[in-house]
């Protein structure tokens, strides 16, 4: 294939290319077909995903990739609310160990650990781990997708690279999209969310969490009567659960029935993680509900999101706390951790000799 494409490959990618990293054919499928299952992001595909790495295991034992790839796909159902965060993330966490015992330099391992920490409200510990996961799997599209997203969240500076390198890597699984468009949400660029979210919703399968985030971001981008139509189908199809609820309030939120969103925010509890919560922050500040706002927004940072320009600056929903001290007093615990983060960034890239942004 090398030859065919005319690529010059590195000793170190020859071997990649060479080595099967588990050696019987019919459980390595099983763990590619549980890769893409994951990011189907629905209670059905999270299922299948699970069968499948069961089953490599009950075929080959304790291989670290499957025992690693394992401990994602627990994490992976904290990160879409199908288990909670106590009980998924000790799964993945044990998982994680035992192939880490087995190779302490697995990159999916050392990934999965800096995934928990990410969801556990550790940036500092998390990223890392991830980035270091990257460092060693530089062109695994799994890795880059989440070392994006948690990049996004602690509001680092200098990853649009590695967002347009996912693009490259992996254009045909709907989490990609959904990476530039909060790449463009955080960082501000509105005008360039709309046509990633079309991309993100053609691409994926089913209503999931997917269509929440992308629901929204359309909002963010202006598109209303779009976003409404993507968070409807959403809520129809969920309904029932946190997820439906959480569609159903934005939906209304953007129809202006404060009464109907209200229903459902009741409905959704205390457990929607980082970028979760600023989506309901936003939504209530719309609603002009302000201490429910600052209230979520609290809940977010506890989870880790610490990008300090994008609650100081980049979200105009937010806008309208600004001059809430209780708001301020939240921005001012959150701006130390984020330049702390991006004295840790500036660090990384000095001793690796990458230049930066000027």
């Amino acid at each position: 294939l090398a030859l065919v494409l005319q690529v010059t490959l590195t000793d170190s990618e020859s071997r990649q290319v060479a080595e099967r990293p588990i050696a019987d054919t019919v459980a390595y499928d099983c763990y590619l077909r549980a890769r893409q299952e994951m990011y189907g992001w629905t209670p059905e595909s999270a299922e299948r995903a699970h069968r499948l790495v069961d089953e490599a295991l009950a075929i080959v034992g304790d291989v670290p990739l499957l025992l690693a790839m394992k401990g994602q796909l627990h994490w992976n159902d904290v990160n879409t609310h199908r288990v909670a965060a106590g009980v998924g993330l000790s799964r993945a966490a044990e998982a994680t160990a035992r192939a880490l015992a087995l190779d302490p330099q697995l990159p999916l391992a050392i990934y999965v650990r800096g995934l928990a920490a990410a969801l556990g409200g550790r940036p500092e510990s998390a990223l890392p781990d991830l980035y270091r996961a990257h460092e060693l799997a530089p062109n695994d599209a799994n890795i880059l997708a989440e070392v994006c997203r948690f990049s996004n969240m602690a509001g680092l500076r200098h990853h649009e690279a590695m967002v347009k390198r996912l693009g490259d890597l992996d254009p045909l699984t709907a989490v990609t999209p959904l990476v530039f468009t909060t790449f463009y949400w955080v960082t501000g660029r509105r005008d360039e969310i709309a046509p990633f979210v079309r991309r993100a919703v053609a691409l994926a399968p089913a209503p999931s969490m997917l269509h929440i985030f992308a629901g929204w971001q359309m909002a963010v981008a202006g598109c209303h009567e779009e976003a409404r139509d993507i968070l409807r189908g959403a809520g129809e199809a969920l309904a029932g659960s946190v997820l439906g609820s959480w569609a159903s309030f934005h939906e209304r939120t953007l129809a202006s029935d404060e009464v109907g969103a209200l229903t459902h925010l009741a409905r959704i509890g205390t457990a929607l993680g980082d970028v979760g919560s600023i989506t309901l922050a936003e939504c209530c500040a719309r609603l002009g509900r302000r201490e429910d706002a600052v209230r979520w927004v609290r809940t977010a940072v506890e989870f880790g999101f610490v990008n300090h320009p994008f609650l100081n600056e980049h979200s105009p929903d937010l806008a309208r706390l600004r001059d809430a001290a209780e708001y301020q007093a939240l921005l001012n615990d959150v701006k130390p951790r984020w330049e702390a983060l991006i004295a840790w960034e500036q660090a990384r890239e000095d001793s690796a000799g990458h230049r930066r942004p000027v």
